[in-house]
């Protein structure tokens, strides 16, 4: 069944009911990794708790001036506003879950409208701040911040990024497509502001910037900020923007080791550039070069390791695909796909070619003697035992339920001598087995000279004749 906007189909049951699926659902490797997902929730909780506890200490240093000398004095650096904030937000973010009813979010409410309050009144407005009304209101609320030389009264800038985290902590679980995309815009909105503001911290302390050029924020501000931040970016990841850094795809993986590794790299270029401006000796006429080498060579490398990460992504990606589950060797796919390529590759070499045939016996007997778990374990013995006795670059799959083949470039004398060494391992093999599956193997094979023409398909079909004479044989003796 199809419709013009909304094409399904009908998937029939083994009971012979019918769902409907929708032919144009998000593909799966799209969809959130579940394990990172649990990993994440984990890492958000000790970020709120981190926060909490930075908050809540700066917090009782401003209320009780007592117990300022048992803390540390780092922690006076955030104001009292901005301490409630964070806790405030912490606390919302903590609250703030999914499938609740609007009762029961309404603690979320309250503590964003006390941050968004916070927030907005210590925003300054020309010469004027709304603080020093709100100060009247609750007179508990210290609005003094000047301790340290970050502290001299915050930027707005963080106000603002206090008041869209209080947002986000009311977006972030709501169920409409509109508000889900107001809280991606205001998630990035506040990613901008707090990058900007970590940006400026990290220079002035490394010396590429004065700190009255930027008056960046005081050091325990910046933590809360970029701990929420990240909080108000993982809630809700599974539906925001995101999520493509939580997939479980190629694209995935890479962005998320390669996205810390872009701003390292870009803060570290800024802070050697301004420690080079700044100084008085400095080689001002070649820190442009300079620079630009250094920046060719780093982009280089990390291209490089771009390029071999994906590269080993794509080989795995092609072993689940050409692999066996059950023994590791190659299926069918696999097999006829590198056998054919190592079979055109020794033809233009004029080499000979050789596929040989393995049937395991009595498998049937095992399963219904032993159990099928038994039958798995005589299989994958039997993938042990071919890696053994052949080549490295030999190619060894499972083309049937008890049915192995190996392709390589074999002569008559290379044939028999692995022969001979698949029957002395597996002699050696079995009576570690306790005798309760003993395995032997009948085994045929044909080998194509350098000018032949015949084709992988051909060989097999040979080398499975061959196969079974040997197998009659053995019946016979």
């Amino acid at each position: 069944m199809s419709e013009a906007g909304n094409q399904c189909d009908l998937l029939a049951g083994p009971d012979g009911s019918s769902t409907m699926i929708n032919l144009h659902a998000a593909p799966v490797y799209d969809e959130p990794s579940p394990s990172l997902l649990h990993s994440l929730f984990f890492i958000e909780q000790v970020c709120l708790g981190l926060t909490a506890q930075i908050s809540a200490m700066a917090l009782l240093g401003w209320l009780f001036p007592g117990l300022r000398h048992s803390l540390p004095s780092v922690l006076l650096q955030i104001n009292g506003p901005q301490a409630l904030s964070a806790l405030c937000c912490s606390l919302g973010f903590f609250l703030a879950e999914p499938d609740r009813s609007p009762t029961a979010q309404l603690p979320t409410w309250i503590f964003a409208g006390i941050t968004l309050l916070l927030s907005v009144s210590s925003i300054p407005f020309g010469n004027h701040r709304f603080l020093t009304t709100f100060s009247h209101i609750v007179p508990i609320i210290p609005i003094d911040g000047s301790i340290g030389s970050f502290n001299g009264g915050a930027p707005a800038r963080s106000a603002i990024a206090f008041a869209l985290l209080a947002i986000v902590t009311v977006l972030v679980r709501a169920g409409t497509p509109f508000l889900h995309r107001l809280a991606n815009i205001t998630k990035i909105t506040i990613c901008l502001l707090v990058v900007n503001l970590f940006w400026e911290f990290t220079l002035t302390a490394a010396g590429a910037v004065t700190p009255s050029q930027v008056n960046p924020v005081s050091l325990p501000t910046l933590a809360c900020l970029m701990l929420l931040s990240f909080v108000a970016v993982l809630s809700g990841s599974e539906l925001g923007v995101f999520r493509i850094y939580f997939g479980s795809s190629i694209g995935s993986r890479v962005a998320r080791w390669l996205l810390p590794v872009l701003i390292f790299l870009q803060c570290f270029r800024e802070a050697v550039r301004g420690r080079i401006l700044l100084s008085p000796t400095g080689p001002l006429s070649f820190v442009a070069p300079v620079l630009t080498s250094i920046a060719t060579v780093v982009l280089f490398a990390l291209v490089w390791v771009i390029a071999r990460r994906i590269n080993r992504m794509e080989n795995e990606i092609r072993d689940l695909t050409l692999r066996d589950g059950l023994t590791g060797l190659y299926n069918v796919k696999g097999f006829h796909l590198l056998g054919e390529s190592a079979l055109l590759s020794a033809r233009r070499a004029r080499m000979p070619f050789a596929v040989l045939f393995i049937d395991l016996d009595k498998l049937k007997e095992i399963n219904d003697t032993h159990g099928h778990h038994i039958g798995s374990a005589a299989l994958t013995e039997t993938a042990k035992l071919l890696a053994t006795s052949f080549r490295e670059n030999d190619i060894i799959g499972r083309i049937g339920g008890d049915e192995f083949a190996a392709a390589g470039q074999f002569t008559l004398d290379t044939i028999t001598a692995i022969i001979q060494r698949l029957h002395a391992v597996t002699a050696a093999r079995n009576p570690e087995l306790q005798r309760r599956f003993p395995l032997s193997f009948s085994i045929g094979y044909a080998i194509a000279s350098g000018n032949s023409s015949e084709s992988l398909r051909d060989l097999i079909a040979k080398a499975d004749m061959a196969m079974y004479q040997d197998k009659k044989s053995a019946r016979r003796a």
